[in-house]
């Protein structure tokens, strides 16, 4: 190991040093090396014996000791031979990794193909991903000019070649989506501020429903309804523009805003529904021994919030049950009540 020490640092001066120096460096280092290796093997052999007959404990210690001294020899032996700095293997392997970091997000546009995203209306992304395109290219070229291993040279010369396919196939989709978004650039951006404007109506809406007074107000619960209908008929209207641009290409742009403003009108509605008022019957006990029922027309006004339905059914049971509660009570259980219909007779 203390060798292997001194001749790294020797090598690290030569490179500082004019050929002829470098070389006289080289010459001596080959010489010491063949001098070592007989050392290097007999270490390697009496490391093999330990581990085989001392048991787990002792191969635990030794395996990863002699796994590098066998790197580091193996390291320094190819250095001197080739008079090159053989090439850290984590640095080669950060390469691969950056690779297909940028690999990954490249393929997945590309298979977006020529479909609109909302970034395609506001800038130019032609430009995306250039100068790590590059940088990583440069990359791959030093690692090449420093790499002696025909094989993984090959195989950075392939990932290089691969990453410059997909960024160049890119572009011209980009090109083409951009193309494309400036030719219905007008009806996008008419469709978001409409889009916007209705989902801050919205909010208004809710602000309101949050602020009615008790008792409710029915005249202002009314304004709202009527409000209400009018986002209806706005809220169409942008379905219809996104259904447009949809079919122009740009449907994955329009979705994120048809989901948002979907799920908002839902809320709305389903607040909305709790300040709907049915005119249910007015019920009214008479005292002494009879009791009458006066029961008013029932006129369902049915509301065009889907989820009004529910809630007029369950007011409906409500009043049938406090009818029948009624009925059932201990004033007309009397005699005087039995039979009624055959006293009427």
């Amino acid at each position: 190991t203390n060798w292997i020490i001194q001749a790294e640092a020797l090598l690290d001066e030569s490179e500082k040093r004019k050929p002829q120096q470098k070389e006289d460096i080289l010459k001596r280092l080959k010489a010491e090396m063949n001098d070592m290796r007989p050392k290097v093997d007999s270490t390697r052999d009496q490391a093999a014996k330990l581990m085989a007959n001392r048991g787990d404990h002792c191969r635990k210690v030794v395996e990863p000791k002699i796994s590098e001294l066998n790197h580091r020899f193996a390291a320094i032996s190819h250095r001197i031979k080739t008079g090159k700095a053989s090439i850290p293997l984590k640095e080669l392997e950060q390469f691969n990794s950056d690779i297909q970091k940028l690999l990954e997000p490249l393929e997945a546009e590309i298979q977006q193909g020529v479909n609109l995203k909302e970034e395609d209306f506001n800038k130019d992304m032609s430009e995306d991903n250039e100068g790590t395109v590059k940088e990583l290219l440069q990359r791959g070229d030093n690692l090449q000019q420093r790499i002696t291993d025909e094989r993984k040279r090959e195989e950075i010369k392939i990932k290089q070649q691969l990453l410059q396919t997909k960024h160049n196939a890119l572009k011209d989709l980009r090109s083409q989506r951009r193309k494309k978004a400036l030719e219905i650039s007008h009806q996008w951006y008419q469709y978001k501020r409409q889009a916007d404007d209705l989902l801050k109506c919205l909010d208004d809406i809710e602000k309101k429903l949050s602020s009615l007074p008790e008792p409710r107000d029915e005249r202002k619960i009314k304004e709202i309804d009527r409000e209400l209908q009018k986002k209806k008929e706005e809220l169409n209207a942008v379905r219809r523009q996104a259904e447009g641009l949809s079919e122009d290409g740009a449907a994955v742009a329009v979705e994120p805003t048809q989901i948002q403003l979907s799920k908002r009108w839902r809320e709305i509605e389903s607040k909305f529904a709790q300040f709907r008022r049915l005119n249910f019957a007015q019920i009214h006990t008479v005292h002494e021994e009879s009791v009458m029922v006066m029961t008013e027309d029932m006129p369902l006004e049915i509301s065009y919030v889907p989820s009004t339905y529910l809630t007029e059914i369950t007011h409906v049971s409500q009043a049938l049950s406090e009818v029948e509660q009624l009925l059932n009570a201990p004033e007309l259980c009397a005699k005087d009540f039995e039979d009624l219909f055959k006293q009427e007779e």
